[in-house]
């Protein structure tokens, strides 16, 4: 519950506040802060609300990402590896006076603000979220992050059965260790792998295959009939797929959607970054829990191919997982990728 409280509060919008510990000057102006690697090498940039104005900020052969504004708009906090190790680091609105956040340097990315501007929370080492209040080299851990792609009818079904869901990272080093770390009963990923601890916690598929076999013969129901009613229940869209011709753009394509997020729907929470960019959209600014969710989606790029995969899930409304997932790809084919995957709802 606190991490959902947290990242739904951790806003990337410019936002007003109070604050009297004045470093520098906002701009006069409204500006979006983005990455790009239009000349090769990762560099931030300021523009107008209309594209026009472009300032690259950082001129630096370090690769510099993850740019959010500060809520008073008087500093921006970014990651960059320029000192070997990619890290935060804080700059003016100008892109004068950077400096570490840290001074003890570790493996630190994907930052975002407090509403307040008073705490910073970011990804440390290979998926483990922190939070940390600025001027203080204390950190405190809060979780660890876990495939992206479609979570709800699984964290759910956990929920309502009494379980406690854990994040954690894909791959069977990671699951097996932490399923030992805290006595898990059972672990699964989207790519079919699952682990039982009454197995040493390691990857089987026969028992669930099994245990399939079981629940469908005990309830006197299909297979097609168990999949509908999830699919009924948690409607997704199936991971659709977006060529770009280079690295780059498909780099800039996913600082334009992460840039836009307020615009795909209301009370955005910012999800943990494990792979890619993941966002859930709330019925209200005082609904924490996953079943107030309205939708979500993830965007991450392929560890293989030249591609962006989105992935949309409602719950309970096909109506709404269509409409959304054809706006973001309306979004992605025009600033240059090409779908590569037809919607399930389109005939052949």
């Amino acid at each position: 519950m606190r991490f959902r409280l947290i990242f739904w509060l951790l806003s990337l919008t410019l936002m007003s506040s109070n604050i009297s510990n004045i470093r520098a000057k906002a701009p006069a102006t409204a500006k979006i802060v983005f990455g790009s690697y239009r000349d090769g090498n990762g560099e931030i940039y300021i523009m107008n609300p209309d594209g026009s104005e472009q300032v690259n900020l950082t001129r630096d052969p370090a690769e510099d990402l993850f740019p959010v504004w500060s809520p008073n708009g008087e500093e921006i906090l970014f990651a960059s590896n320029r000192n070997g190790i990619r890290d935060l680091y804080l700059m003016d609105a100008d892109g004068s006076d950077i400096r570490k956040v840290f001074k003890q340097t570790a493996h630190r990315d994907s930052p975002t603000w407090s509403p307040d501007g008073k705490q910073i929370a970011y990804i440390r080492g290979i998926n483990a979220i922190y939070i940390a209040t600025l001027g203080k080299q204390a950190e405190e851990y809060l979780v660890e992050g876990f495939d992206p792609r479609a979570i709800w009818a699984v964290e759910n079904a956990v929920i309502t059965t009494n379980g406690t869901p854990l994040l954690n990272r894909c791959g069977h080093s990671f699951i097996k260790t932490r399923m030992r770390e805290t006595n898990a009963l059972f672990a699964g990923e989207a790519s079919g792998h699952y682990y039982f601890r009454d197995n040493f916690c390691t990857d089987n598929g026969m028992i669930p295959f099994l245990l399939v076999l079981e629940h469908l013969s005990r309830n006197r129901v299909s297979l097609a009939e168990s999949v509908d009613q999830l699919r009924s229940e948690y409607p997704v869209s199936g991971e659709i797929n977006f060529s770009f011709e280079t690295c780059e753009h498909i780099q800039d394509a996913m600082e334009v959607i992460r840039q836009t997020t307020h615009h795909w729907g209301n009370y955005p929470c910012i999800e943990t970054p494990i792979d890619g960019l993941s966002v859930r959209f709330f019925t209200n600014h005082s609904a924490f829990a996953p079943e107030h969710g309205s939708w979500r989606f993830n965007l991450r790029e392929s560890n293989t191919e030249p591609l962006l995969r989105l992935n949309v899930e409602t719950i309970g409304n096909e109506d709404l997982l269509i409409e959304k997932t054809m706006g973001i790809s309306s979004k992605l084919e025009s600033i240059g990728g090409k779908r590569e995957t037809k919607f399930r709802w389109e005939s052949e």
